[in-house]
């Protein structure tokens, strides 16, 4: 582990030469590339365009849905691709699908029936493709996870989705009355019931979400290297939650943020400032241009 500002030397994992520039960059958003208040600095802003334009490629490796990212790209200025649903979606720099996996519409019928009986005050949002749904837009959880991502849910029943054949990339719960403090039982049930599925528990306690069997942000980016011809030495990737573990592993070089938990830095190649302290253009500043 690296302090913020460290210039060692070191490309692809083991390798003793100068750091050369990536050919791709991918980050999370939320806690890494944006700030505590869910904005991008002018300094995060700056960086990204000036690593783009010196020659690499950038992305965005999530778990929001692609309509969660729109105003990012737009506020970037660069062409970006994207990682969605934490790998189980999957977009090039032209918005076309690289990728998609999704659950099938029994299990997913049965992981909502679960939440339903157990958890009855959550509000599962049910999301396909560029599709995000929810049954009451209006819950509190909806509103805030709105505010957040700067995208406006669907009104649906999910029953009758299911009913058409709809198979959703990811089935999401956020912080209501009583997630952080039973997301862990949470996701203990639905790992235990589904043991073909992944779950994923933020840190924090205030999210959990559902995805296909082996889905992760290092599949989608093992998706898009291929797509892109980029061996995976040449992909800088930074994050901070637990659904980013696999994905700094995977990279040439895994940066964790400082505000990450403890076993996402454990996980990286090295780490950076916090996201409140532009970690991630700091970072690109120093060993992401020629």
């Amino acid at each position: 582990m690296g302090d913020p500002d460290a210039t060692r030397p070191g490309g692809a994992k083991g390798a003793g030469d100068a750091l050369p520039p990536y050919a791709l960059v991918l980050s999370d958003i939320d806690g890494t590339l944006l700030d505590p208040g869910h904005r991008l600095t002018d300094a995060t802003r700056a960086a990204v365009r000036r690593v783009v334009g010196a020659g690499a490629r950038f992305g965005l490796a999530t778990g929001r849905m692609p309509s969660g990212t729109t105003g990012i790209v737009e506020e970037l200025g660069v062409p970006c691709a994207r990682i969605c649903y934490s790998g189980a979606f999957v977009l090039d720099e032209h918005g076309d699908v690289v990728s998609s996996t999704t659950i099938d519409v029994g299990t997913a019928g049965a992981v909502l029936r679960v939440l339903h009986e157990g958890w009855p005050e959550l509000e599962p949002c049910f999301f396909a493709g560029w599709h995000w749904y929810v049954e009451h837009p209006d819950h509190p959880a909806v509103a805030r996870e709105t505010a957040i991502v700067r995208a406006r849910p669907e009104r649906a029943r999910l029953d009758e989705l299911l009913a058409r054949g709809v198979a959703p990339n990811k089935i999401f719960c956020s912080r209501s009355a009583g997630i952080v403090s039973s997301s862990v039982r949470i996701a203990q049930e639905l790992r235990a019931a589904f043991p073909q599925l992944t779950v994923i528990r933020s840190s924090n306690g205030m999210m959990v979400e559902v995805v296909g069997a082996r889905v992760s942000k290092a599949t989608g980016a093992r998706a898009l290297l291929e797509r892109m011809g980029i061996p995976a030495s040449g992909c800088l990737a930074f994050g901070d939650d637990e659904n980013d573990v696999e994905l700094l592993r995977m990279a040439g070089r895994g940066v964790a943020m400082a505000n990450a938990a403890a076993d996402v830095r454990r996980a990286a190649d090295d780490v950076t400032a916090s996201n409140a302290d532009d970690g991630v253009a700091r970072y690109l500043l120093v060993h992401a241009l020629p």
